[in-house]
């Protein structure tokens, strides 16, 4: 019998001063049994230095070095040595509340689920803190948490418990070429062969805000890698024959990514090709007025829709902000 609960799984690049508190509030937890997988994805700081010292005051502690290869690759080595029942996966710069663990496991064990949920809390550098929690979706199956997934857009690894037999046996392919947006399809992916999955209305995770990361700055290149993610999506989705059941929150989710894709300045020809499919076309109603009218401008003339929305974005800036 595995007396190891959970494997925490921390990928680390150039964390250097965030890394103590994120794993001594690891290490601190109240639920003790467990392991804690640093995987160094080739730091040029000291982050190196930093695990290697955790680890010698705790054999609970499991260090990687590796090379740089992102952090779908680090946390998937990380999986290769885990022994818990379930996951966690930590960002190098957040941590965790010392009951995280505990609250997530005694509902996981209980419900026998594959996937358990937490609310998190966003900590900013002046140290305000802002609760944020997710949909309470109760209990879900399959369809009920593709619909959830993809009405919310969660598509986070973050502040999951996931059952390690689960995500280790499920067939999930994300080409090497996608290096944004992978959770996205990784997400989908699992769901469409999940039994179970929870909610718990408690945070589980301090989601530290930092100016340098990368979701606070989106290049072009990302936008692609984002669209090219969708696309994948879209042919998981629509071979399964769960999708005529949920295509309305799909629908809403594509049309979301194009909207979102046309306020930073960018638009992929393919992902708008597939609104203007019959299944698809119709505006959903989870959107703004706001949000409808540019879907619609998009399909019509979508290059002056993205001229015109950066223009009047810069008007915004120089005269109201």
């Amino acid at each position: 019998m595995c007396s190891t609960k959970i494997s925490i799984i921390v990928p680390i690049y150039n964390v250097e001063q965030y890394l103590q508190k994120t794993i001594e509030s690891c290490i601190n937890q109240t639920l003790k049994e467990l392991e804690v997988i640093l995987v160094d994805d080739g730091s040029k700081d000291a982050s190196g230095k930093v695990v290697d010292d955790f680890a010698k005051k705790d054999n609970r502690i499991k260090v990687i070095h590796k090379q740089n290869e992102g952090v779908t690759i680090a946390r998937n080595t990380g999986l290769t040595v885990a022994t818990g029942k379930y996951i966690f996966f930590l960002d190098g710069d957040d941590y965790l509340p010392l009951n995280a663990m505990d609250l997530l496991y005694q509902k996981a064990i209980e419900e026998d689920a594959d996937w358990v949920i937490g609310d998190y809390i966003l900590k900013y550098p002046n140290s305000r803190e802002v609760y944020r929690s997710f949909f309470d979706f109760g209990i879900a199956d399959s369809e009920s948490f593709l619909r959830y997934c993809f009405s919310q857009r969660d598509f986070y690894f973050m502040g999951r418990l996931i059952k390690r037999k689960f995500i280790t046996e499920a067939n999930v392919f994300i080409p090497s070429e996608i290096t944004f947006g992978e959770d996205n399809v990784a997400v989908v992916q699992l769901a469409l062969q999940l039994k179970k999955a929870i909610k718990v209305n408690h945070p589980v995770l301090y989601y530290v805000q930092r100016d340098s990361s990368v979701t606070n700055r989106l290049e072009k290149k990302d936008l692609i890698q984002r669209a090219n993610a969708c696309l994948l999506i879209h042919e998981c989705i629509t071979k399964d024959k769960i999708y005529s059941f949920i295509k309305q929150e799909y629908a809403f989710f594509l049309q979301k990514e194009i909207c979102d894709s046309i306020s930073r300045g960018y638009i992929n020809s393919k992902l708008l090709d597939l609104v203007k499919d019959n299944d698809l076309s119709v505006c959903s109603d989870l959107l703004s007025r706001f949000e409808k009218i540019l879907v619609m401008a998009a399909k019509i003339c979508p290059y002056a829709t993205v001229r015109l929305f950066v223009f009047l974005k810069e008007v915004k800036r120089i005269f109201i902000a």
